[in-house]
């Protein structure tokens, strides 16, 4: 039998969330007026998450229904927040790499 550490938990929680607010301070707000920021993070990354969400909520509720489908949607959703922003990033600089002439202002 595993009992968990409340405290533990906690302190996971609050390194998330550290984290969560970390990453929208950095690629939310950004300092210059790059096209990764413009396109990649607003524009793959919140949309990505968007459409993660809704596939692991869907897919959540069908394989155990016994919480709600806010319960789920919470959850999914400040998880993959984060994780959705970064792949934009990383989206738009490979983007920026592939397309280098179409992307200059």
């Amino acid at each position: 039998m595993s009992s968990t550490n409340p405290s533990l938990l906690a302190a996971m929680f609050m390194g998330w969330v550290l984290f969560t607010l970390w990453t929208m301070r950095l690629l939310l707000i950004p300092e210059s007026d790059d096209l990764v920021y413009r396109f990649g993070v607003p524009r793959f990354g919140v949309t990505i998450w968007i459409a993660a969400s809704g596939v692991s909520i869907y897919l959540a509720l069908r394989s155990n229904p016994s919480h709600s489908g806010i319960y789920y949607a919470a959850v999914i959703a400040f998880f993959l927040f984060p994780i959705c922003l970064w792949a934009g990033w990383g989206w738009g600089i490979a983007m920026r790499a592939f397309f280098p002439n179409v992307l200059k202002r």
